[in-house]
């Protein structure tokens, strides 16, 4: 193993346990909040279902539903050697979001969103991880070491 990709794996696990922890305490500081007017506001919502609400019945099905994805994001971080830097950056992201938001789910059976946007759908620190990791893995980023 070189030092550089032992460096790419350290940056990695520090990202993704910062997603995770930074998630939580907002969560934690603003989800029993209420403020701000206009186009976005801090606003406590108890999401049961997935992205945007959607629901898939039993919490359980959610829980294994994240799990299966959890796990095949991990599959593709560990062996797609073809993913270069950025997108291999962007499923930590969204790994980190995933985690984050599954463990509200089985602590709380619910997600803790706490952003509310007027143009009626509401999310959290983790959510925005998830967004930011599929722009990294949808937009063709290039570096010299992929």
């Amino acid at each position: 193993m070189t030092s550089k990709s032992i460096r790419l794996k350290l940056i990695s696990w520090f990202l993704f346990w910062v997603g995770i922890v930074f998630d939580l305490i907002t969560k934690q500081i603003f989800f029993s909040k209420k403020w701000g007017q206009g186009i976005i506001k801090i606003k406590s919502l108890a999401n049961f279902g997935l992205i945007s609400g959607i629901d898939f019945g039993l919490l359980v099905n959610s829980i294994l539903l994240l799990v299966f994805l959890v796990i095949l994001i991990l599959y593709f971080v560990k062996y797609q050697k073809e993913l270069n830097m950025f997108h291999r950056m962007g499923m930590i992201l969204i790994l980190s979001g995933a985690v984050s938001n599954l463990l509200d789910r089985l602590i709380l059976g619910y997600v803790r969103d706490w952003i509310s946007v007027s143009l009626g759908f509401s999310f959290n620190f983790a959510d925005v991880l998830v967004v930011a990791g599929l722009g990294l893995i949808i937009f063709p980023f290039k570096n010299k070491s992929s």
